[in-house]
């Protein structure tokens, strides 16, 4: 194929070339007005020159790990004048682990918030960027010294709220921590509700031993309850789907009727037929009787539900009077939909944004929350018809605060909350987007993934660890995590850099002996730990018998990511499946 340079624009601008074996190679571009050429190159046959975003040739490959769901696998990032081109798995010599990504990992990329939006809604409108974020910072001290002033005085006040996602690393989720432990006034709430049952590391995460394609081939049964492993774990779809191969596979679903590309033989929706079950009325009871080694696999939904506890008791009944939970074996498994789900309830018990805390508040901090979760819309948007302040009067002014690298949910954010006359002030802090970003995540597996930067932004943006390490500059850098005043000149932990809070962290996770520098690093997952037979017990509540989980969201803008909702083609491929497919059937 001969190939030609088209540079009709390159005579306005200079270029440099460099000659290497008679190969022309493009090193540098001293290019004047920041305007690239059309350098593209031509087939010989067709004469149409290659598009700019598959010139493999002139990308640089770096690893990284997947956001979009809770296994965080590895990728390879193709970038090229640093943006992220193309994303592909990443080759590993793991026999067990295929090689493959979903589409929406795939172009989850092109949901990045481009440099020009950010620049037109930060820079231009504010001309002195730090300045601006200086004044921020101020005024979030402000609020923390009055606070602080109003409690020691036993004035009462309003609470300041920070509401974080699940997405966010390990690190972040610590230093939240350590600030909350040191302010009375501050609580620390996520977007949804997370697993209660978090005294066991069984109890919210996958079982690795138990989900390997080694001790998959021991079960013949494995039952879903409310869980979508094509949409919500494709990685766990796909070992499932290997195990069905091997034949001798038995696979129920408690869920909506649901396309797995394996068959699956639907018991029901709701909770009666899990009653049904326990009570020994069912055909599956022969299956569980004669199975050996028994998989479960739950969704984190499965304990949002209001009657959570008696979801909790059906569980472990079941571990009790089958072979689900042995000496030997544990088939119990908690796929969760988010990177960093595990490693949040890792480190604390957290709750969930209630309305209470909508009346009572006076700052609202939102973290790096995807605010189109659709509990989260329901409480703001009970907030600005002014339904929950009628009840109370509370009519104290407010300030919120939206900080994440998502633009698109900013204006929703702004104009929301506006329209309430009550907030005052509303302030978007655009940072840097996950692949700009380095931190420590726990998948749904235990297993611990680190991602590091990978592209070079150009703009003048802070990541979310350097911004909240702005704030404790101001308070002599110091990170207390004590209530009592006596002790605080005592016990605190001084976090200049972050790779010494790695090792800190590390304390808190798993028991270890010797602190060292790399310690941290040694760690390569948590060890699940079970109990047969609990010795706690729970009041009685009252059952409802609704459907698990409803499935109205598509799989290519139903994810609760920050960036895959915002790709073109992902959009595309929503409206050519809702345009094809239907949600009844017509006869």
């Amino acid at each position: 194929m001969s190939c030609r340079f088209f540079h009709k624009e390159a005579k306005k601008n200079l270029i440099s070339m460099k000659l290497i074996k008679n190969n022309v190679t493009l090193l540098a571009l001293t290019i004047s007005n920041n305007k690239f050429p059309n350098l593209l190159l031509n087939g010989a046959l067709t004469g149409r020159p290659y598009p700019f975003t598959i010139r493999v040739w002139e990308h640089i490959y770096k690893s990284s790990i997947d956001s979009t769901d809770g296994f965080g696998q590895s990728l390879r990032a193709g970038i090229a004048y640093d943006k992220i081109r193309r994303l592909l798995p990443n080759l590993t010599t793991n026999e067990e682990d295929t090689p493959w990504i979903n589409d929406r990992t795939r172009f989850s990329f092109e949901g990045l918030p481009s440099g020009t939006i950010l620049k037109s809604v930060f820079v231009k409108r504010n001309k002195n960027k730090k300045k601006l974020r200086r004044k921020l910072t101020e005024i979030i001290l402000l609020l923390f010294y009055f606070y602080d002033h109003l409690n020691t005085h036993i004035i009462e006040t309003s609470y300041f709220i920070l509401v974080f996602g699940t997405s966010i690393s390990l690190e972040l989720i610590s230093l939240l921590l350590f600030t909350f432990y040191k302010y009375s006034f501050l609580k620390i709430k996520t977007a949804e509700v997370l697993p209660q049952n978090n005294d066991l590391e069984s109890g919210f995460q996958l079982n690795s031993s138990s989900t390997n394609l080694t001790n998959l081939l021991k079960s013949d049964l494995c039952l879903f309850i409310g869980v979508n492993t094509r949409h919500e774990g494709s990685y766990l779809n796909l070992k499932i789907r290997k195990r069905y191969l091997k034949s001798n596979f038995n696979i129920v679903s408690l869920s909506s009727l649901l396309d797995l590309t394996f068959p699956v033989f639907l018991l029901g929706s709701t909770l009666k037929v899990m009653s049904s079950i326990l009570e020994g009325n069912s055909l599956v009871n022969q299956l569980f009787k004669n199975s050996n080694h028994p998989i479960v696999v739950l969704n984190s939904d499965y304990f949002r539900r209001i009657d959570n506890k008696n979801c909790n008791i059906f569980i472990e009944t079941l571990k009790a009077y089958t072979s689900i939970s042995t000496k030997n074996w544990n088939g119990l498994n908690i796929l969760n939909y988010s990177l960093n789900n595990v490693g949040a309830n890792m480190l604390n018990n957290f709750s969930a944004i209630q309305p209470v805390d909508l009346i009572s508040y006076n700052t609202l901090y939102f973290f790096n929350t995807p605010l189109y979760i659709f509990s989260l819309k329901k409480l703001l948007e009970l907030r600005v018809l002014n339904y929950l302040i009628i009840k109370t009067g509370n009519k104290i002014p407010k300030v919120a605060i939206y900080q994440s690298s998502s633009i698109e949910n900013s204006s929703w954010f702004t104009k929301t909350l506006k329209k309430n006359e009550n907030v005052r002030s509303c302030f978007y802090v655009p940072t840097e987007n996950f692949y700009n970003n380095f931190g420590t995540y726990v998948n749904t597996e235990g297993f611990f993934k680190k991602s590091i930067s990978i592209i070079v932004s150009k703009l003048s943006l802070k990541n979310d660890w350097r911004f909240l390490r702005r704030i404790f500059r101001y308070t002599r850098k110091k990170i207390w995590f004590t209530k009592d005043i006596k002790n605080k000149q005592r016990i605190f932990f001084r976090s200049k850099n972050p790779f010494k809070f790695k090792n800190y962290l590390a304390l808190h996770l798993l028991p270890v002996k010797i602190f060292t520098r790399l310690m941290f690093y040694q760690l390569s997952e948590n060890k699940p730990f079970f109990i047969k037979t609990s010795m706690f017990f729970f009041l009685l509540s009252k059952t409802f018998n609704t459907k698990i989980k409803f499935w109205l969201q598509d799989f290519y803008l139903g994810n609760r990511d920050l960036y895959s909702r915002h790709s073109k083609t992902m959009v595309k491929c929503s409206a050519y499946l809702k345009s094809t497919k239907l949600n009844f059937v017509i006869n």
